[in-house]
């Protein structure tokens, strides 16, 4: 697994980024980026809003984008449409879908789980990031990520805020949104805990997917935000609980589905799954790791195929702890590392 520090301003970190990793962010932007049929034509102008969405609420993360375009010699447009190729393709395209898990109640504190679905080829550009921000207005973390990108698989900041995400494919659309992936680290720079995350996610929806956004502080804290074009939810732990996959579960949400029959089914097998899964397990770090390694069906938690979903990745927060395990790679065949910010 690729390991790399960020350290500087935006820009710097992201000029960083890109020199020591073009070839690999060349060769990202080539295996990632399929256009889908309809959308040739389309790309500058979908792009113009997202861009100026990024610039309105987050206008670091667009500095920093700068930064890995020109520190990799590649076009500025490459590193957008690399970044945010789901909202590019209007949600058709490049969507990663997870399998989130809460213990709420578990002794020591909170323990968060998460499953990273991708094709099998994004394990060449997964990388764990520790970014060092030099401002004191904004917190230091790590995370899990890809190289090229400024996305958050799973992150852990100096506050002791956790945050794992879903995606969730929305039937809405929001021009003046931002990219679900820019809420994430906006999250774990500005909030320390998860009622900040609440009141930031308020004012961030997203452009036309969704995610769960699931999060657990320092303080023993927990909630899912569902974070939609046009509407938000707050799912709290019930009975010490809280868990989804990939199809939205609130009553504000969950009439506002738009994933497609193959989606839809796997993300439901897999929730039920997760519903008979912890029900019986072990509120422990060892409990969450082995649901994530499940590989009963329907609904194989640990995915090596269906549907043409593959888990090339897991996380385990420990928020109270301060630590974050990560898999890099199938959680069946890789094991779980401690690492902190």
């Amino acid at each position: 697994m690729i390991e790399f520090t960020s350290k500087g301003t935006p820009y710097e970190r992201g000029l960083a980024h890109g020199k020591r990793f073009a070839p690999l962010v060349r060769e990202h932007i080539f295996a990632d980026l399929t256009i889908q049929p309809g959308f040739e034509a389309q790309i500058d102008d979908i792009l113009a809003p997202i861009e100026a969405g990024v610039r309105r609420h987050a206008s670091g993360q667009l500095s920093e984008l700068h930064g890995i375009a020109d520190g990799a010699g590649v076009p500025f447009a490459d590193i957008l449409k690399l970044n945010f190729w789901p909202e590019v393709t209007m949600a058709s395209a490049g969507l990663k879908f997870c399998s989130l898990v809460t213990f709420a109640d578990a002794d020591g504190g909170p323990i968060l789980g998460k499953t990273s679905d991708h094709p099998l080829f994004s394990l060449r550009f997964l990388a764990l990031e520790h970014v060092q921000n030099p401002s004191p207005a904004a917190h230091c973390f790590i995370r899990g990520t890809f190289v090229g990108t400024l996305g958050t698989r799973a992150g852990l900041n100096d506050a002791g805020l956790a945050l794992v995400g879903a995606a969730i494919i929305s039937d809405a659309l929001n021009r003046q949104g931002v990219p679900v992936q820019v809420l994430f680290q906006a999250i774990l720079e500005r909030c320390a805990t998860v009622e900040d995350a609440i009141a930031l996610a308020e004012t961030m929806p997203s452009v036309n997917y969704g995610a769960h956004i699931m999060l657990g502080d320092a303080g023993g804290h927990t909630a899912v935000i569902e974070r939609m074009p046009d509407r938000m939810a707050v799912r709290r732990p019930v009975n010490g609980l809280n868990f989804n996959t990939n199809h939205p579960l609130a009553p504000e949400t969950r009439e506002h589905s738009a994933s497609p029959s193959p989606m839809k089914e796997n993300s439901e097998a897999r929730y039920q799954k997760l519903k008979a899964l912890t029900a019986t397990a072990p509120r422990t770090v060892a409990g969450m790791q082995a649901i994530l390694r499940d590989h009963t069906e329907p609904g194989a938690i640990c995915q090596h195929g269906a549907a043409d979903f593959h888990t090339t990745g897991a996380y385990v927060m420990q928020p109270v702890q301060g630590i974050m395990w990560m898999a890099a790679g199938s959680p069946c065949q890789t094991e779980f590392v401690p690492l902190r910010v």
